[in-house]
């Protein structure tokens, strides 16, 4: 709990700092397909796992060059694991909140956007296949903080309607799992972006 009303009041103060800039935010919209990997220290083998992500995104631009991008993101980043025969299948649902910069090239439709990902667990289920054995789903962490790099191109841009895709690599910076074995998750998207906004 109190790490996510620090967090809440870090995003708070993000975004009270940048709705003091004199445009007004842009509204968009963002789908992508997602694979999942997880890595862990105890030596179990995650396989990578396909998942989506869907949300709205708010812009906050300052310059040409310059905008602060956050939002509300659903996430689904699966993971399974192999223990010999075993395999388990884990469901996990994020809602994200990115707090990123993006970084615009004029008249060229390229951009680029990074910073953290704070990730609060919003669904965890498990099952073990060839086993009768139980899993327990809530092991997930309530918080993952990530990183997240990527780079992005405008397909369409119509002044008030902007169209663009966008790859995504994220990076687990906190340990995923409640359990004293440290996982820490990462992965890949592709992304199509609607922006609205003048």
């Amino acid at each position: 709990m109190k790490d996510f009303l620090k967090i809440s009041a870090l995003a708070l103060l993000i975004i009270s700092m940048a709705s003091v800039s004199l445009a007004l935010p842009k509204v968009g919209a963002l789908a992508g397909y997602r694979s999942n990997k997880a890595t862990a220290d105890n030596g179990v083998n995650y396989n990578a796992t396909p998942g989506y992500q869907v949300g709205g995104l708010l812009f906050f631009t300052f310059t040409d060059l310059f905008a602060f991008r956050t939002g509300l993101i659903y996430t689904a980043r699966d993971v399974n694991a192999s223990f010999g025969t075993l395999e388990l299948k884990s469901k996990i649902a994020y809602l994200d909140v990115p707090v990123n910069a993006q970084i615009s090239l004029p008249l060229t439709g390229l951009y680029a956007f990074g910073g953290l990902k704070l990730g609060f667990k919003s669904s965890s289920s498990c099952e073990v296949l060839n086993a009768t054995l139980t899993c327990v789903s809530n092991s997930v962490a309530p918080l993952n903080i990530l990183f997240n790099i990527g780079p992005g191109y405008e397909l369409v841009n119509l002044g008030v309607m902007k169209l663009a895709v966008e790859g995504e690599y994220e990076m687990g910076l906190t340990n995923a799992s409640t359990s004293s074995d440290k996982v820490t998750t990462n992965g890949f998207a592709v992304n199509a972006v609607l922006v609205f906004g003048i």
